[in-house]
């Protein structure tokens, strides 16, 4: 049950510096604690994890860093909340909106704002509809506001390409690739991408919505309703990447014929004609990983990041930069393109 909502007023008195809590102690999470640490603006105020082994740690040996005052990591959000008093949480648990949905109701009921990095939130309306309105509902009522962001979702494949069609008097098409090397990634990336698995259990797990990326649809619905393009129109494919010889490296083993990583794609032709292609390739040992993106139209431009936008580090700084943003915004439920572009903060 969600408790009554505590008034913003309740909060300690600072020194001018924004109270920010972490709620998810992955690998994502441990690192935005770590950043948000590191900042001038910004306080951290205390962290969450309902995992039994988490809970109750001293937070800063969990970090591997220096804390100015000692901390335990709570098993639950209401706890947090209740010690800490934040102005804003950083909330790293899931990709699914429905699967995190209580914890994000459980967060703004108490009039404390949330960026998050669950994929799904980039756009909620598009597969949840009814939990993006209970969300905005909630938000407005108890003065919070939400926001779901990242890399991928949230920058590379969307915003970017955004940001790009700003400058062009006419878009015939838009074209990004993304390349990412699992090898250099945390184990939980490569697990969802099916690394070590046989191509029938990839393609049974593909049949059942388990396997691919989740966000590059989200990402591509951003794209079509700021450019007036038929979301309906999209098309998906997900194909399984197989290693045709062994592969071992000193901490990874994939046989030949196993997956080493998938290919998604998802598309958008209308009237004949390609509008949008978005294509994710993430795979061991990559060998040319790397971000591109080309606008098709008047005039013409590509942008390309050699190498990649590093995804684990630049999530963590993208949603510690987006707080100061958020803290500053209207109550509500939001989406990249209400708010001021992330920039980073000090």
């Amino acid at each position: 049950m969600i408790s009554p909502a505590r008034s913003a007023a309740k909060r300690p008195a600072t020194d001018g510096r924004i109270r920010v809590a972490q709620v998810g102690l992955g690998e994502i999470g441990k690192s935005c604690c770590r950043v948000t640490a590191g900042k001038k603006i910004l306080q951290l105020v205390g962290a969450a994890d309902i995992a039994p082994d988490l809970a109750g740690q001293d937070l800063s040996s969990l970090l591997g860093i220096d804390l100015p005052s000692p901390m335990t990591v709570f098993g639950s959000i209401p706890d947090l909340i209740e010690a800490a008093r934040p102005d804003v949480v950083i909330h790293t648990t899931g990709s699914r909106l429905e699967t995190v949905l209580p914890q994000l109701e459980e967060i703004i009921s108490r009039s404390v704002s949330c960026v998050s990095s669950t994929e799904e939130l980039l756009v909620p309306d598009y597969r949840n509809p009814a939990a993006a309105e209970r969300l905005g509902k909630a938000a407005v009522k108890h003065k919070a506001a939400l926001l779901g962001t990242g890399v991928n979702p949230g920058y590379v494949l969307d915003l970017l390409p955004v940001v790009l069609s700003g400058a062009c008097r006419r878009i015939d098409s838009i074209r990004a690739s993304r390349a990412v090397d699992l090898a250099t990634r945390r184990q939980a990336l490569q697990e969802k991408a099916g690394v070590g698995i046989t191509r029938e259990e990839f393609r049974r797990k593909a049949a059942a919505g388990r396997m691919g990326h989740v966000g590059l649809m989200e990402s591509a619905v951003l794209i079509c309703r700021t450019l007036g393009w038929r979301e309906a129109d999209l098309r998906e494919t997900i194909a399984p990447i197989l290693a045709r010889e062994e592969i071992r490296t000193r901490k990874h083993h994939v046989p030949a014929d196993f997956v080493r990583g998938l290919n998604h794609i998802v598309r958008l032709e209308q009237e004949g004609q390609e509008r949008l292609y978005l294509d994710l390739r993430m795979n061991m040992l990559e060998p040319e990983p790397g971000d591109w993106i080309e606008v098709r139209g008047d005039p013409k431009m590509e942008f390309r990041i050699p190498g990649g936008m590093p995804g684990d580090d630049a999530t963590a700084a993208i949603l510690v930069n987006t707080v100061p943003i958020l803290a500053a915004a209207r109550p509500g439920l939001h989406t990249i393109l209400d708010l001021p572009a992330v920039r980073y903060c000090s």
